[in-house]
């Protein structure tokens, strides 16, 4: 009865490998490439996923016991795995499927932040932006003549050009 069990863990496993390698690009070390992004993670950030250790743990644990079975000294009878951990490989390739695993969760987070950064230093930018504007309005309003300020200085001038040559004559 083992036999089946380990077999068909073996073969869920390959299932969940194959996937992280399509993943990955790789034909295969997909599950070693995905505890490897696990592991290059700071544990500020882990700790903010929810099953963060206990996936990275669990996907250890289980990839142990799956080289222990393809090159392991003992035969493969020799090594007990379980239905749970079956189901939990199958449940985890369906969170990644599902885009719902802890690296894509944490992918989205960090999506998420960088593009919160980015709307804060927009709103800065415009807040500057607006504010140099008003900085602006406001000294052309107040100590430069505009368009129409100008036309009435130049109408006056002209009136008293025209008042000093009538005078003259």
């Amino acid at each position: 009865m083992s036999n089946n069990i380990n077999i068909e863990f073996f073969d869920e496993y390959k299932r969940l490998d194959k996937l992280c390698s399509d993943m990955y690009g790789k034909s295969s070390g997909g599950v070693t490439s995905y505890i490897n992004d696990m592991a290059s993670v700071s544990s500020s950030d882990a700790q903010k996923i929810l099953n963060w250790h206990s996936t990275y743990n669990k996907l250890k644990s289980l990839r142990h016991i799956r080289n222990q079975m393809a090159h392991g000294e003992g035969s493969f009878d020799d090594y007990v795995c379980s239905y749970d951990d079956i189901e939990w490989l199958r449940d985890f390739r369906n969170k990644i499927m599902n885009v719902s695993d802890p690296l894509a969760i944490y992918r989205s987070n960090m999506e998420m932040k960088k593009q919160l950064q980015n709307k804060q230093i927009h709103k800065q930018s415009v807040e500057t932006w607006s504010n140099e504007s008003d900085e602006d309005m406001y000294f052309s309003k107040n100590n430069s003549p505009t368009g129409l300020d100008l036309k009435i200085v130049l109408a006056i001038l002209f009136v008293i050009l025209i008042l000093i040559i009538v005078g003259f004559s």
